[in-house]
């Protein structure tokens, strides 16, 4: 099963649901109007409607079979800001002047993000294994994306947001699973 987040539209997750290789796709999907008017979340409402979404979600797939997320950069509102100023702080461009997929894909590693995913995940029993960035990617200018999407007033965007394909690649989590209950499960 995988997860596709996309805010451009009002709906925030798409499942697509393949669980065998004879199995029909169940995709979970809306009718939308793109012109609509519709609030965007900060970066913590945002992880609480995917919290919500996946809970309502096990209710009718098995989300321990998850294996991976695709959303755009700039959709991870927040974690896009730290992701690009990470990126130009830590890492060089090639010759080129590009940076590399792997230095975006660290430059994402380094932001609360991937903890923040393991804390939602971690009830169904996967993690963030890897990031994985590939494709055309293009500079969004700073302050046209702070004024649309939402971002926190503490962040500062020093530099363009790194538009960019984003997988995270699940894996299912190490200990805990002999007796099949997640590890928040065995806290309690």
């Amino acid at each position: 099963m995988s997860i596709n987040l996309d805010r451009r539209k009002k709906f925030c997750l798409y499942i697509n649901a393949i669980t065998a290789k004879n199995d029909t796709t169940a995709v979970a999907a809306g009718v939308f109007d793109e012109t609509d008017k519709y609030y965007i979340p900060t970066y913590k409402q945002w992880l609480r409607e995917m919290e919500l979404c996946l809970k309502s979600a096990s209710k009718v797939y098995d989300l321990s079979k998850l294996f991976d997320i695709d959303t755009f950069l700039p959709y991870l509102s927040d974690a896009a800001v730290l992701a690009s100023n990470n990126l130009v702080a830590n890492f060089k461009p090639k010759r080129d002047g590009l940076y590399s997929y792997s230095d975006i894909a660290k430059s994402i590693e380094m932001t609360p993000l991937i903890g923040d995913l393991n804390k939602i995940l971690d009830e169904y029993g996967v993690e963030v294994d890897e990031v994985y960035c590939e494709g055309g990617w293009f500079p969004i200018d700073s302050d046209e994306f702070i004024k649309k999407y939402n971002i926190s007033k503490t962040l500062k965007a020093s530099y363009d947001i790194i538009g960019i394909p984003v997988k995270f690649h699940l894996k299912k989590q190490d200990e805990g699973h002999a007796n099949k209950t997640a590890p928040s499960e065995q806290r309690r």
